[in-house]
């Protein structure tokens, strides 16, 4: 039978530590089960696999809104976890599949918020924890599924929750852009850009190297990308 490496780590973990939950004795395993996100994070940047075990306990799918839960998620995609990967990705793409959505527009609903702006705000809150989330993990085969968000430079009206409309998904793709991208990266003017500008030279960006990014080994389907993939701002209630 054959055993993959992830397989082979854990295994010798066990057998040296005697528990699937982590060795108490080394101080990174102490603070993850204190929920200390700095140290989860770590786990992934340190390609900690021996402790794929302990933050799968961490992380709950039911109940993955929790700080540390989503960090969990997080590390495990840093790990090799194509599931966890690809389920931010579509927090993402199809905001509203994700299990915080509903919580997300129940609290703006109880504030007031109409239906349409309490939508709004669900997807906004699920787009811009997603793209963190992807900046973390600078993963350049998400870059596929990202970069066409950067034509969608509508504003996202979401009524008296806000002072004003907030940036919506290009401002996201940008985000997580900046942190993936190290090489042949955008050149900027030296002044500073608005939103939109910065999108616009992303774009271009986008434009000379997307050859060399859709050629990369999908992580979803071509039927799992949502309708927030646009290429020309369409007309909504929520944006404006």
């Amino acid at each position: 039978m054959r055993i993959n490496r992830i397989s082979t780590v854990f295994l010798l973990g066990i057998l040296l530590t005697g528990s699937i939950h982590g060795d108490d004795s080394d101080p990174l395993v102490k603070r993850i089960k204190a929920h200390d996100l700095g140290a989860i994070y770590e786990a992934g940047n340190q390609g900690r696999q021996d402790l794929i075990p302990l933050l799968e306990e961490i992380y709950d799918g039911k109940h993955g809104d929790s700080p540390a839960s989503a960090s969990a998620q997080c590390a495990l995609a840093k790990l090799g976890n194509e599931k966890h990967l690809a389920a931010i990705l579509q927090e993402v793409l199809n905001p509203s599949i994700a299990p915080r959505y509903q919580e997300e527009k129940h609290d703006a609903l109880i504030n007031g918020a109409s239906d349409k702006n309490a939508d709004a705000w669900a997807t906004w809150k699920i787009q811009e924890c997603a793209s963190r989330k992807l900046a973390y993990l600078q993963d350049e085969r998400t870059v596929q599924y990202i970069a066409p968000l950067l034509y969608d430079i509508r504003l996202v009206d979401i009524g008296h929750l806000t002072d004003s409309p907030l940036n919506g998904a290009s401002a996201f793709a940008v985000v997580a852009l900046s942190r993936i991208i190290k090489k042949d990266s955008p050149v900027f003017p030296r002044r500073s850009c608005s939103e939109e500008e910065t999108a616009v030279i992303w774009q271009k960006w986008w434009e000379t190297h997307k050859d060399y990014y859709t050629k990369l080994k999908p992580i979803l389907p071509v039927s799992a990308v949502g309708t927030n993939q646009v290429t020309q701002p369409k007309s909504s209630g929520l944006y404006r």
